[in-house]
């Protein structure tokens, strides 16, 4: 089987600053705690992840039981009843499972960690030794870099302190970067897999740094940043004004968005994308719902349906106007773009609790 070599590894440590020190009988002692009350630190840190892992596997292990008599208790039909459509695989002599990475924003909500974590993630399912051999293989073998060719990436955490996201594709940390380099609640450190893997090493670690001219993969260049509601929206009570940028296509400019939406998972959200040209003028609005389930979708929306009402937005297109306009059309590939590949829109879409509320 072919193998990748470290050299084609990046890696990124990711501690969210969630711990506290205490003392115990004289001596200290870790508390671990949450960056956010609404979700586990694994969420909170991977959920930007949600399109790369569209398509892909996570491999985990599960706990076996027994009943009263002390025979094992059949795992399938418990992990099928809690993964769903989204267990690709079971191992019950082994204990391991595949997950689909399309279902990750289902199934990575719900999922929390103590003490450690090793997730290994395929481009296309491992046999079922490559699979053993890797949980149950030595650490030296993963430090190596010489990772069976399926295996496109390695989520670790270390006690409780910090997560880890070592990936052959440069454009993973790329996107973890981007999604978290704005955030206080996390420190970020480039690792090297043959030196940090799986301890500490007693060093202080370099920051982590975007590779030159990073782009996330599938999508364009978006410079962002997060907004309060301003005046003009005031009555709207609970929207969150996002973020505003500069929007690329590849290398050339076009133009600028300002977001405002509500989050709603239960039953929907709402966005709405102005689209600004060359002379800074708006050339379309555009609304759209954001359907509540497991996938993000998106739906043009009537100007009358959005809930703060008519006439906030300039140049407001409708869905029946959309055809019959280049610009429209453009702007609502623009949203479909964002909503589903810019990793920190991505982060905040599916977290409501990190929002600035108004």
């Amino acid at each position: 089987m072919a193998e990748k070599t470290h050299k084609e590894i990046r890696g990124v440590r990711i501690q969210p600053d969630s711990t506290q020190v205490g003392q115990v009988a004289g001596a200290p002692i870790f508390f671990h705690g949450r960056v956010s009350e609404d979700c586990s630190d694994f969420w909170y840190i991977f959920r930007c992840m949600v399109p790369v892992f569209d398509g892909l596997l996570v491999a985990d292990e599960f706990s076996g039981g027994l009943d009263e008599s002390g025979n094992r208790v059949e795992q399938r039909p418990l992990l099928e009843a809690r993964y769903g459509r989204h267990l690709a695989a079971c191992d019950e002599q082994h204990q391991l499972m595949l997950l689909r990475g399309s279902g990750f924003m289902s199934w990575g909500r719900s999922r929390d960690f103590c003490q450690g974590a090793f997730l290994p993630v395929f481009d296309e399912a491992p046999s079922s030794d490559t699979l053993h051999q890797l949980f149950r293989g030595s650490d030296a073998e993963i430090r190596s870099g010489a990772w069976p060719d399926p295996m496109r990436a390695l989520i670790h955490m270390w006690d409780d302190i910090y997560w880890e996201y070592y990936s052959r594709e440069p454009s993973d940390i790329d996107r973890l970067l981007l999604a978290h380099q704005d955030d206080r609640n996390l420190k970020l450190h480039g690792v090297d897999i043959r030196e940090d893997y799986p301890n500490p090493r007693d060093v202080e670690l370099p920051a982590a740094r975007l590779a030159p001219g990073a782009k996330v993969r599938g999508a364009p260049l978006y410079r962002t940043q997060r907004l309060e509601l301003t005046d003009d929206f005031e009555d709207v009570s609970g929207w969150v004004g996002l973020c505003t940028g500069d929007i690329y296509r590849g290398e050339d400019p076009f133009g600028s968005y300002l977001a405002y939406w509500r989050p709603n998972l239960e039953e929907a959200a709402w966005l709405v994308v102005q689209v600004v040209d060359h002379r800074l003028e708006v050339a379309a609005s555009i609304g759209v719902e954001l359907a509540a389930g497991d996938e993000l979708q998106v739906r043009l929306a009537e100007e009358s349906e959005l809930p703060w009402g008519a006439d906030h937005f300039e140049e407001y297109v409708g869905p029946a106007d959309v055809p019959a306009s280049s610009t429209a059309a453009e702007a609502f590939a623009l949203v479909e773009d964002i909503v589903k590949n810019d990793p920190a829109l991505c982060k905040y879409l599916l977290d409501p609790a990190v929002c600035v509320q108004s």
